[in-house]
């Protein structure tokens, strides 16, 4: 049988507080910052208590923090986010990180496939959208081989400390694919 979250090589599951070593390596990886809604250093007792305090029901918590994780091995690659869900509207907002020694190996694209199929198979949204910088061409390719669209531009949003303002890309996926 095949599972909603998981496909060959990779496995999307919920945070578990084991985890929260990981997500407050990768908050705090500045380098990372440009390129999120991250502005200042979070504290491990923080990224704890954000673990215990979901309850596991996206509609109540209107955010969902799945781990990548490697099938073959176990191994904790990157995070995928659900944040944001409107009711009303049935939207919710999507961002993901894959921890740099396993970029470029396909599993973004996989890890994003997977969360957006589980957005709209099972948690019924009607829309899911994400936030890129505009030159952040390999976050643009990849969502647009998802089928999201590009729904505009957000100007001087992300601000970049080795180069200023950035204006960001507001990419959307309607309906499903």
């Amino acid at each position: 049988m095949k599972s909603l979250l998981e496909n060959e090589s990779i496995r999307l599951r919920a945070c578990e507080p084991g985890d929260a070593v990981l997500v407050y390596r990768a908050e705090n990886d500045t380098d990372e910052w440009e390129t999120s809604v991250c502005n200042e250093p979070v504290s491990l007792y923080s990224v704890q208590r954000f673990i215990d305090e979901c309850t596991g029901d996206f509609f109540m918590d209107c955010r969902l923090k799945m781990v990548i994780e490697r099938k073959a091995d176990g191994m904790p690659i990157g995070f995928v986010d659900l944040f944001g869900y409107d009711h009303l509207t049935a939207k919710a907002e999507i961002g993901m990180l894959v921890l740099k020694p396993f970029r470029g190996m396909g599993y973004a694209r996989q890890a994003a496939a997977l969360a957006v199929d589980y957005a709209f198979s099972r948690l019924k949204l009607n829309q899911i959208y994400a936030y890129f910088t505009t030159d952040n061409v390999k976050a643009i390719g990849l969502f647009e081989t998802l089928g999201f669209v590009r729904a505009g531009t957000l100007r001087q949003w992300f601000f970049s400390h080795t180069s200023g303002y950035k204006d960001a890309l507001v990419m959307q996926l309607v309906g499903g694919r």
